[in-house]
């Protein structure tokens, strides 16, 4: 059985990755808060998002979710 390959989309850096998910207001409080490798991101929790500034629980969940399937395609590679 074949499993079908989602396609990757590869991001140059936090701001990219944050715009690509719609998300691009909070990229400079990535910045003001040193968020600026994807390792580091995919270990955040939502108290961390909270913390930086991201109130809207919908927006932490699909930073959290988007944060895991990068880390998940980076293991993959």
């Amino acid at each position: 059985q074949q499993q079908q390959q989602q396609p990757r989309k590869i991001y140059k850096d936090v701001a990219a990755w944050l715009d690509g998910i719609g998300l691009g207001q909070y990229a400079q409080a990535f910045a003001d808060h040193a968020y600026d490798d994807f390792d580091v991101i995919a270990e955040l929790d939502k108290d961390d998002l909270t913390e930086i500034g991201i109130s809207l629980a919908g927006h932490r969940k699909k930073i959290l979710v988007s944060a895991r399937k990068l880390k998940e395609r980076h293991d993959e590679l």
